[in-house]
């Protein structure tokens, strides 16, 4: 073989070597990419889930302060007249013979 043809074996082998190399290096870099979007996903869904539970604990309060203020506006309303009631009633007191 002449020193041309060597040199170009040559050339072709390191070629494919380095063809080689970046193919594995790619995958290296491809499953670790892969891995790191695992561990992200992972970690968005477990602060989806926990944002989820804070939703339903606001949503339950909100529940229970719905109802209360139904209640003290009943409340409200009832001593309301009741004063009111009162308030007709103290006149005649004032006013029967003793």
């Amino acid at each position: 073989m002449n020193n041309d043809a060597v040199n170009a074996m040559a050339a072709v082998t390191a070629a494919a070597a380095s063809a080689a190399n970046l193919a594995a290096s790619t995958a290296a870099s491809t499953t670790e990419a892969l891995g790191d979007l695992k561990a992200r996903m992972i970690r968005v869904e477990t602060d989806s889930n926990e944002a989820r539970s804070d939703i339903k604990a606001i949503r339950s309060i909100l529940d229970q302060a719905k109802g209360g203020w139904k209640t003290i506006a009943l409340v409200a309303g009832v001593a309301g007249a009741m004063g009111a009631l009162i308030a007709k009633i103290v006149p005649f007191i004032g006013s029967l013979p003793r």
